[in-house]
């Protein structure tokens, strides 16, 4: 005789919940790309350094699935190819099919199927948004400059809203998903009108400040952190950094600034913190995107592993907490370690490799024409170049990662009082992997056996890059 089991029926039922679940909330893309064959296209769904990697055939076509919880942007990349393209929105149930006819011209790239409209808004307001972005950085620099900036939003505001409204109401797209699409549009004002701020506070332009207005209820779009815009996630991150990080360097010698490096990234996540102006989620968001910029600048430092286990303590379910691992486990895995061989050429085209210089301590300032910042740092490397031209058991090694050579050459030719020993990379990405790149300047100090000292050595501006080159020098 058959006996009732209670767990086997709540089992089953558990499944079929599970599965229906599953069918419900899985999103999928099928490309189809026939400029792109045997291409590798990298989606960026959850975690920032990790993407998800969907190889196409010989007919340039793949699929892919995702498992959504919530509306999600995700941007995406064709890897070695020049193809700039703009994030995707999918929601639960989304079916689209990706098709690229153009391997330049993105906006020719075509959306069908379920949840394709989505994409087609952003596709279309991307032309919206570039065409912003132009006329922005056509404003002439002249005394009215702020009220044409001011004018120049307002325009684009209007703009902006008519697009919308024509295309949800021809599109019928739900409320929700429209109010996210159009935050993500206007989160392009938002993020020019903040960088402004920013720029102005930190030239002391303090009296103009009043004619910009943002309001606190832009800064507290949880669905759009939730969604993950990037121009949404750009203006908060200049509001921060404005607020709460940018006060620190005021009035500031290069010097100090570069003292202010090893504990600047905690004295930030207090500051936030202690803020009242964010709710939760975007609080959180800014938290772990200052840690983020932290490790990205200065590596593991003290005063950086401390804000790391406070957060993960404070938010262990966070979505943030696998990016913040994995790069908190790649920039460990660099202490210590040896340094991977790289190779580059002078202007001359004479080649070199990193294994030439052992049995030497080695200081690299790695830079690019286009990197105001790297700029701005050379002269304080090449004075310690001058000032330890005596000492043959040091070198100093400008590593440049620009791509065009005659720009590069041309600069060195324009600024010859850097003079020393000039290096442009033969294999960037190679480079950027093996050293676990995420921006620059970047600074590298090297041993005299080839391993890393500092995988992100101090400034060349501060005084700790000299103290331990000292000590270094001495063993």
């Amino acid at each position: 005789m058959f006996k009732y089991n209670p767990f086997v029926i709540i089992l089953l039922f558990s499944i079929a919940i599970i599965s229906e679940s599953i069918a419900q909330t899985n999103a999928y893309i099928k490309i189809e790309a026939e400029k792109f064959k045997n291409c590798t296209f990298k989606f960026y769904f959850k975690e920032a350094f990790r993407p998800i990697e969907v190889k196409t055939d010989a007919q340039g076509n793949a699929t892919l699935s995702l498992f959504l919880n919530a509306p999600r942007f995700i941007p995406f990349e064709i890897t070695g190819k020049k193809y700039n393209s703009t994030p995707i929105l999918l929601t639960k149930g989304s079916n689209i099919i990706l098709s690229i006819k153009d391997s330049l011209n993105f906006h020719k790239t075509t959306f069908t199927g379920d949840g394709a409209n989505t994409c087609n808004y952003l596709l279309e307001s991307s032309k919206l948004k570039i065409n912003f972005y132009k006329c922005i950085r056509n404003i002439p620099k002249q005394k009215n400059y702020i009220e044409s900036f001011i004018t120049l939003c307002d325009s684009f505001n209007s703009v902006f809203i008519t697009f919308h409204k024509e295309f949800v109401k021809n599109h019928k797209l739900n409320r929700d998903i429209a109010a996210i699409l159009y935050g993500d549009l206007n989160s392009k004002i938002l993020q020019e009108k903040q960088e402004l701020i920013y720029k102005l506070t930190s030239n002391s332009q303090n009296d103009l400040l009043k004619e910009i207005t943002i309001s606190t209820t832009n800064l507290n779009d949880s669905a759009l952190v939730t969604a993950r815009s990037v121009d949404y996630m750009l203006f908060l991150r200049y509001h921060y950094i404005t607020n709460y990080e940018a006060p620190f360097y005021f009035n500031k010698t290069e010097e100090e600034k570069a003292v202010l490096s090893s504990t600047i990234t905690a004295q930030v996540h207090k500051k936030i913190q202690s803020s009242n102006i964010y709710n939760d989620k975007i609080k959180e968001r800014n938290l772990f995107e200052n840690l983020i910029c932290g490790l990205q600048s200065f590596g593991l430092t003290p005063s950086i592993d401390s804000v790391y286990r406070s957060l993960i303590s404070n938010y262990p379910t966070s979505e943030e907490i696998a990016n913040i691992n994995y790069l908190f486990n790649e920039l460990s895995g660099l202490t210590s370690k040896q340094a991977p061989n790289f190779e580059a050429v002078d202007k001359y085209g004479k080649k070199y490799s990193l294994g030439d210089f052992k049995g030497k301590v080695v200081y690299i300032d790695i830079w690019a024409t286009w990197c105001q910042p790297c700029i701005k740092n050379i002269p304080f490397t090449h004075k310690i170049q001058e000032e330890f031209k005596e000492n043959k058991d040091l070198i100093i090694l400008y590593i440049s990662i620009d791509t065009e050579k005659n720009k590069w050459e041309n600069y060195l030719i324009k600024n010859p009082t850097i003079d020393g020993l000039h290096l442009r990379l033969t294999n960037v990405p190679e480079f950027e992997n093996n050293y676990k790149m995420t921006g620059i300047p970047r600074y590298i100090l090297i041993d005299k056996k080839g391993r890393f000292i500092d995988a992100y050595a101090p400034e060349p501006s501060s005084k700790a890059v000299k103290s331990k080159i000292l000590s270094e020098l001495a063993k």
